[in-house]
C-alpha cells in the first residue's frame, strides 16, 4: 500500500498473495487438490457447514504482482481454478480486499467466532516446501517439494479466452456486395464459429450452472442448424465433447444435448444476418 494511505485499490502498489475464495460448495479435497505444487495455506471460512463447505486457499507469490498486471493474474486465476472445478467469488479480485486469518488450532489461536455452528468440522491445512534447505514451516506437512506460486506464469498459461467478436466476427467482413454464395458460406463460418465460442465458455466455467451452459449451447447450434448453417451432428458432438470435458457426466451431457437441440429447433431458424452484423458494428 501507499504508506499512511487508507486501504483502497487506488492506493495499492503490489499484491503478495493470490487469495481465493471457494464458496461454491465444492468437497474440500477438490480445493485442497488444487494447487499441490505450490507453498499454500487452505482453510474452512466462519460459514462453512458440512452440507455446503467454504473455504480460502491463499497462495504467496514467489515476487509481488504489480498492481497495474493484478486485473489480467486474477483473471488467470479464477480461469486455472475452473479448469479444475473450482468457483472463486469474483469479489476477491479488489486489490485491497481485507481478509482475516483463520481460526483454530493452528497458529495457536482458539478463538471461537460468535454463532459458529460447525467448529467441531472446521479445517486448515499448510504445505510447504520440502526440499532439505528450506526453513521449517510450522504446522505444515511438507510431504514433497513445492514452489511459490508465480503470477507471470499464472498469467501466460491462463490467457483470456478469445472474444466472440475476436472468435467469428471475421466472417462478416469482406467485399461490399458478395455474392450469395459467398454470403452463404460467411453464414456457415459465423456458425461454426458460435459453437467453438460456446464450447470454450462451457469448459472454462467452473462447477456451477455446466448444465444450463450445455443446453443453452446445443439450443444456439438447433436453431443455427434450422436455419441449414450447421452440421447438427458435428455441433452436437462439439458440445457434448465440451460438457464431458467440464466434468458432466455422460448422461447429464445428452440429456442437455437432446434437450436444447429439441428446443433450437422449435424456436425456428437463428437471426444469423442481423447477429453478423451487430458484430461487425462492434
Amino acid at each position: 500500500m501507499v504508506e499512511g494511505a487508507t486501504r483502497a485499490a487506488r492506493n495499492v502498489r503490489a499484491v503478495s498473495m493470490l487469495v481465493l475464495d471457494c464458496d461454491a460448495g465444492e468437497d474440500l479435497g477438490t480445493l485442497e487438490r488444487l494447487g499441490d505444487e505450490y507453498i499454500r495455506i487452505g482453510h474452512t471460512s466462519w460459514s462453512h457447514a458440512p452440507a455446503h463447505p467454504k473455504a480460502r486457499l491463499v497462495f504467496p507469490f514467489a515476487s509481488p504482482c504489480p498492481v497495474e498486471m493484478w486485473p489480467r493474474v486474477w483473471g488467470a486465476a479464477a480461469r486455472w481454478a475452473a479448469a479444475h472445478g473450482v468457483t472463486v467469488d469474483a469479489a476477491a479480485k479488489d486489490p485491497s480486499r481485507l481478509y482475516f486469518m483463520f481460526y483454530g488450532p493452528m497458529g495457536g489461536s482458539e478463538y471461537v467466532p460468535g454463532g459458529c455452528v460447525w467448529l467441531e468440522q472446521a479445517s486448515a491445512w499448510m504445505y510447504g516446501d520440502a526440499s532439505p534447505d528450506a526453513p521449517p514451516v510450522v504446522g505444515a506437512l511438507p510431504h514433497r517439494r513445492r514452489s511459490w506460486l508465480s503470477w507471470a506464469r499464472l498469467a501466460m498459461a491462463y490467457p483470456p479466452p478469445a472474444s466472440e467478436p475476436q472468435t467469428y466476427a471475421a466472417a462478416a467482413t469482406g467485399a461490399l456486395e458478395p455474392t450469395e454464395d459467398e454470403q452463404e458460406e460467411r453464414r456457415r463460418r459465423f456458425a461454426r464459429g458460435i459453437i467453438r465460442h460456446r464450447c470454450t465458455q462451457i469448459q472454462a466455467h467452473g462447477v456451477g450452472g455446466r448444465n444450463v451452459r450445455v443446453f443453452a449451447a446445443a439450443r444456439t447450434a438447433g436453431s443455427l442448424a434450422a436455419g441449414g448453417w450447421l452440421v447438427l451432428s458435428e455441433a452436437a458432438a462439439q458440445i457434448e465433447a465440451a460438457g464431458l470435458a467440464s466434468g458432466l457426466s455422460p448422461r447429464e451431457t445428452a440429456r442437455a444435448v437432446r434437450n436444447g437441440l429439441a428446443q433450437g429447433d422449435a424456436d425456428g431458424p437463428f437471426a444469423i444476418d442481423s447477429q453478423m452484423t451487430e458484430r461487425v458494428r462492434r
